[in-house]
């Protein structure tokens, strides 16, 4: 491959790889939680393919960590698809590029990607777990800013990012977040929490008044004429989400504030009661009793 020139060529395709599989991992949690356990397996998945280019096909070490190399490149890709710039990088003559210096490992570790890279919009520093004081920085601009809305991911609040910290979604409240500032298919952050399992965040949600009546619409999602996914019913509620994903103490919060919301009741009624359900649910799953429901794939 050196000798061939292609060396430069292989490295600049694999940065570009690795920048568009991080840019694809902003674009929501869900898609950075895969992009977190993708990043941690690459390294030894490197290790396991080198040992059996090794014993199987008998190459040197150098060889097996470059056909290892190749694999995993040609694995990302192939999952990521095309990007921008992917076509020029391919025309691209290797010459041109012979004295182009590798930026990243073909396996980074984690956190090599995002090393020195600049975070733009607080949704990017929620889903990055920047410390509480840089986003405080980036809280101050987007929500204190006279005219300046803050920012969101493809389909996503910077409340509905922070929904696995519960402490970043005080932060965010307490600067002036709407706690049932909708996505585009109606999708709210107590929604968001009720489908990650995260009790004390719905608790922290609900005591901001998020509307746990609040429901979902149909939805159909495209990128440069290109459909990315596709919500075909609307009318899920936080409830729902619940049902599907959560432990029996976030349903019963869901449900208890559901409750508050009927003619024998006023809504602080449900609110307190929500929230001493979310609390007392907290400390028995705390103690690692009962059984998660798989995570369920839809939005």
């Amino acid at each position: 491959m050196r000798q061939a020139g292609w060396a430069g060529w292989l490295h600049h395709r694999q940065d570009a790889t690795l920048d568009a599989l991080f840019a694809w991992s902003e674009r929501d949690l869900p898609s950075k939680r895969i992009y977190r356990k993708l990043v941690a397996l690459m390294l030894p998945a490197q290790a396991e393919l080198v040992q059996a280019f090794r014993q199987v096909q008998g190459l040197t070490p150098g060889e097996a960590q470059q056909a290892a190399e190749l694999v995993l490149l040609e694995l990302v890709e192939h999952t990521i698809g095309t990007y921008p710039g992917s076509a020029a990088i391919e025309a691209a003559r290797p010459a041109s590029l012979q004295a182009y210096h590798q930026r990243f490992a073909t396996a980074p570790a984690p956190g090599d990607l995002e090393a020195g890279r600049p975070i733009r919009s607080l949704h990017s520093a929620v889903l990055n777990r920047l410390p509480e004081d840089a986003v405080e920085d980036y809280v101050k601009y987007e929500f204190l800013m006279p005219g300046h809305t803050h920012s969101t991911g493809a389909g996503e609040t910077s409340l509905m990012a922070a929904v696995e910290a519960p402490d970043m979604v005080s932060l965010l409240l307490q600067a002036g977040a709407d706690p049932n500032e909708p996505n585009q298919w109606r999708k709210t952050s107590l929604m968001a929490a009720a489908q990650a399992d995260r009790p004390e965040t719905a608790r922290r949600l609900l005591d901001a008044r998020a509307d746990v009546a609040a429901t979902t619409i149909p939805w159909t999602a495209d990128e440069g004429g290109v459909a990315m996914f596709q919500i075909h019913t609307g009318g899920r509620t936080a409830l729902m989400y619940a049902a599907g994903n959560a432990h029996p103490t976030l349903i019963r919060c869901c449900s208890t504030t559901a409750q508050g919301h009927g003619p024998r009741h006023s809504r602080a009624d449900g609110l307190r009661l929500s929230a001493r359900q979310c609390g007392a649910g907290r400390k028995r799953s705390q103690g690692g009793g009962g059984h998660a429901v798989p995570l369920s794939r839809r939005r």
